[in-house]
């Protein structure tokens, strides 16, 4: 029963789905350990596993903030709304 389940949890997380997930866990755990100042060691290792093998929540917000950021002559301010279009491409 275990190994289906790890066998399931393995194939999810190799879909674009799985792989957003983690990669949106990631930078906002890195994002929050920050703003606490928390264990730079647990920030560092998190940074690895999200430059290495799960850039793709990071990457689509520098192109988003890079596409607003052409599009106006204005700073980019990141509010919330500004990424609920994100969260909505990825949701079931």
């Amino acid at each position: 029963m275990l190994q289906i389940e790890n066998s399931e949890a393995i194939e999810f997380l190799n879909t674009l789905r799985g792989k957003f997930v983690i990669s949106k866990a990631l930078y906002l755990a890195i994002q929050s350990l920050e703003e606490n100042e928390e264990n730079s060691k647990d920030i560092s290792d998190m940074r690895y596993l999200q430059d290495s093998l799960f850039p793709l929540y990071k990457t689509l917000l520098k192109t988003m903030t890079q596409s607003r950021w052409l599009q106006s002559s204005n700073p980019v301010r990141k509010k919330k709304a500004d990424f609920d279009w994100l969260n909505s491409l990825y949701t079931c």
